[in-house]
């Protein structure tokens, strides 16, 4: 039986080309292999090819941390012209950092949630 030289890595390692050139395809097949097998399963909204699909997935966390950024946003630009709206951006500020805790960043949801109390102490103030 014959042995054959496996693929990948090992294999551009034994090939005769110059040395610089055996460090590029290295760096390509190290990039390439990163990219198929870790990136997709890295929570970026992409469908596992096992699982009949390589489609952009939004799951129900997603889409509500989408919605509350958004609508965050959307008050915010709109403080100025009522305090109600600063009301509304603190509202948006608690559900972004429900948002955080519950998709992991409690970084992030301990920063919204002190964004939530400065900016129901700036509604105290503007609406008084």
């Amino acid at each position: 039986m014959v042995a054959t030289a496996p693929q990948g890595i090992a294999s551009l390692r034994r090939s005769h080309k110059p040395k610089g050139a055996r460090q590029w395809d290295d760096i390509q097949v190290t990039i390439g292999l990163i990219a198929s097998s870790s990136v997709d399963k890295c929570g970026f909204g992409l469908e596992h090819s096992e699982r009949g699909g390589s489609g952009a997935v939004m799951d129900g966390l997603t889409l509500f941390g989408l919605l509350a950024l958004s609508a965050m946003l959307v008050f915010y630009a709109l403080e100025d012209r009522s305090p109600w709206y600063v009301l509304a951006f603190a509202g948006t500020c608690a559900l972004s950092s429900v948002y955080g805790f519950l998709q992991g960043a409690w970084p992030f949801g301990v920063v919204e949630a002190i964004w939530t109390v400065v900016a129901v102490r700036r509604w105290h103030r503007k609406s008084n």
